[in-house]
């Protein structure tokens, strides 16, 4: 009843122009056919013809009818009177045929036709007719078939098509549109060109025959077309299995596209100006409810992807499911290299513009994914990454995904759920496998600097906010990474400024100016967060078979500072002096560019009189006390993962008086105040 209607009523007029066409050649007067004519469409139809012009004639084997300003009535809710205005409508139909009660139109010519196509608000388009009884009858009497049409051709056309429901507007000019056949009964050959809003197009292709579309039950509608358009051909090949209510779609679709920037703009969307070439072939069928995608190979460069998908546009959002397959996804030449601020680098490490959380509630979707590299902007190769990711009502959960990084894996398992406003809400634990600390520095650019390493992470944090900034101030929960046995070459980290904890370890060791290597036996960062707020207890630490590091302090996510205290301890018979050495060293500012303070040893030993002040707040930070306490038989590594006590301090030497704890009410209730006030007295401040 839908657009399958809209066209018979059309074969309907066909037959009335035929019919007035026979009768006009007997008859001088053609304009009296005028009323006949718009009587027939207005009886199929339930709406008004208007032929506003005049109604010509020429005689000969194939008379032409020529018929001027003709009007089409637009639906009663339309947005103007006229669904389809004509400048001019030819019609040249065979005069023997017409002997034998046949009608054959030779020639069907629509001169600068306006059709006008809306979609109201509930879905209803303005081609609905209101007469489905009528349309339904034989168009004359004695009218049996529908005419044989030859060519009908289309000059200086518009179409627009105005969806109220989706609040846009779509216009297509069709500078030439032809269809050929030699017969109602015979293939539809088509050819065309004009523009899609602001993009030229050309088309062309093969279709069923017409008397196909008035088989009801028949063999699927053959297509296939070809369509250019922003440099780019799209072409499908298949069957309808209903083509005029355009269902029962079973098509192989292919689109190349060299230059999909062009073709993205059409579509409004943005690519990069050097975007690489882009194909996609596929089985596409309309399904209940929806589409489905099989066969699925498409590609953007060296990037590919295959498998299948599944789309259901019913109910509240559209639900997608399938699963992806890729070799390589390269990001790096899909979205550009990753770009400093203009003007030098970023000045914050969390951006604070708000995410788009509103797009998670689009759609729901359930993806299984298995890449085997994948390029991140910054070069980083991820290889490989598997897994399911799932979204559902602005809930995004991974469950789990697995990301092969620096010679193992890291998988990760989490939600971020924005499903209850415009504020995220954060869950994530993280793990790795098998990962290497020098694999992993050579994959993000800063191959040499470390050899070997084996890393262990555990980080289970959450958080909640409107962007990653919002998260990362309210973030709670832990972090930690080891690292095993490993090399660090000295000259490379003097080079690479990029890594805060590789330079810390640089200017805390003794030996980097005499040795090129230095022997890593183990590393630690032990980090609890509590309300953005990183705390280290003695939780970062170093150790060598010359020295160790140990240090505390706080990482504040939200203002994206940090204040650590790290001190050196030398291991005996390494032949240097401890006095001679400026083993105490301040961490403090913005992350992204920290300044490293190094304390003589005095100033050390003038902090071991407020000891037991420190130890009061709850935080040990590290004096001379606390390297004598962790050098003991208790390894750094060990304390600052809190498999082992530190030793106890040392009793003060004869004379020396031992400093008085301070009492337990002086402790600060805000462990960050505490480290706070600890730092302040420790570096004297």
């Amino acid at each position: 009843m839908r657009i399958g209607t809209f066209l018979k009523a059309a074969g309907v007029g066909v037959v009335a122009l035929g019919v007035a066409g026979a009768a006009m050649i007997m008859a001088v007067d053609v304009d009296q056919y005028r009323g006949f004519v718009e009587q027939q469409v207005e009886a199929a139809t339930g709406r008004d013809l208007v032929i506003g012009g005049g109604m010509d004639l020429s005689v000969s084997l194939t008379p032409a009818v020529v018929i001027e300003d003709v009007t089409f009535a637009n639906a009663a809710w339309g947005s103007r009177p006229e669904m389809l205005k004509a400048r001019r409508v030819e019609a040249e139909v065979e005069l023997l045929p017409l002997l034998r009660g046949e009608i054959k139109v030779a020639r069907l010519v629509l001169v600068s036709p306006d059709l006008l196509l809306e979609i109201r608000e509930d879905g209803t388009g303005n081609w609905v007719l209101d007469a489905p009884a009528a349309a339904e009858a034989p168009a004359t009497e004695g009218a049996k078939t529908l005419p044989d049409l030859q060519l009908v051709r289309i000059e200086d056309a518009v179409v627009t098509l105005a969806d109220r429901a989706a609040g846009t507007t779509r216009r297509l000019e069709l500078a030439a549109l032809e269809a050929a056949a030699d017969g109602w009964a015979a293939p539809l050959a088509v050819a065309g060109s004009g523009k899609l809003d602001d993009a030229a197009f050309t088309l062309e292709g093969r279709l069923g025959p017409l008397a196909a579309l008035t088989t009801p039950g028949g063999a699927p509608y053959p297509v296939a077309v070809t369509l250019g358009m922003a440099g780019a051909t799209l072409a499908a090949d298949g069957t309808l299995a209903q083509p005029l209510e355009g269902t029962g779609i079973d098509m192989t679709v292919s689109l190349n596209a060299p230059e999909p920037e062009r073709l993205a703009a059409v579509a409004g969307l943005v690519l990069a100006d050097d975007a690489p070439p882009l194909r996609f072939d596929g089985r596409v069928r309309d399904v209940p409810g929806g589409w489905s995608v099989e066969n699925l190979a498409a590609s953007l460069g060296d990037t590919s992807l295959a498998g299948s998908l599944r789309a259901t546009l019913e109910g509240a959002r559209p639900q997608i499911a399938g699963s992806l397959s890729s070799p390589r996804i390269d990001l790096a030449k899909i979205l550009g290299p990753a770009s400093e601020t203009a003007g030098g680098p970023p000045v914050r490490v969390f951006p604070t513009e708000p995410l788009p959380f509103g797009l998670m509630k689009l759609a729901d979707a359930e993806l299984e994914l298995a890449v085997q590299t994948l390029v991140l902007p910054d070069g980083t190769q991820i290889a490989p990454l598997s897994g399911t990711v799932a979204l559902r009502n602005g809930r995004l959960d991974l469950k789990p995904l697995d990301a092969g990084l620096g010679g193992g894996t890291v998988s990760v398992v989490g939600a971020l759920d924005a499903s209850r406003g415009k504020e995220a809400v954060l869950a994530l634990d993280l793990t790795t496998r098998g990962v290497v600390l020098g694999s992993l520095l050579e994959q993000v650019g800063q191959g040499g600097a470390v050899k070997d390493g084996p890393l262990d992470a555990t980080i289970k944090v959450s958080g909640r906010g409107t962007s990653v900034h919002g998260i990362m101030d309210t973030l709670d929960g832990t972090v930690t990474v080891t690292v095993g046995a490993g090399t660090i070459d000295n000259q490379a980290i003097q080079s690479w400024t990029q890594d805060i904890a590789l330079r810390l370890v640089d200017s805390l060791n003794p030996f980097a100016a005499k040795e090129r290597y230095t022997v890593m036996q183990c590393g630690v960062v032990n980090l609890t967060v509590k309300d953005g707020i990183a705390t280290a207890d003695r939780g970062i630490a170093v150790e060598t078979p010359k020295f160790s590091l140990a240090g505390s302090g706080t990482i504040d996510l939200g203002a994206e500072t940090l204040d650590l205290a790290v001190k050196t301890a030398v291991r005996e018979g390494t032949g240097i002096a401890t006095a001679n050495l400026a083993n105490l060293v301040r961490v403090q500012g913005p992350i992204l560019k920290p300044g490293i303070g190094i304390d003589p040893l005095g100033a050390a030993r003038t902090a071991v009189s407020i000891g037991g002040a420190i130890a009061s707040g709850g935080l040990s930070l590290l004096a001379e006390t606390l390297i004598d306490r962790t050098t003991g038989d208790a390894g750094a590594c060990d304390v600052a993962l809190g498999k082992a006590a530190p030793a106890p301090a040392p009793a003060p030497a004869p004379g020396q008086i031992a400093p008085a704890p301070a009492p337990a009410e002086a402790a600060p209730a805000d462990p960050v105040q505490g480290i706070g006030n600890a730092l302040k007295g420790l570096f004297g401040q």
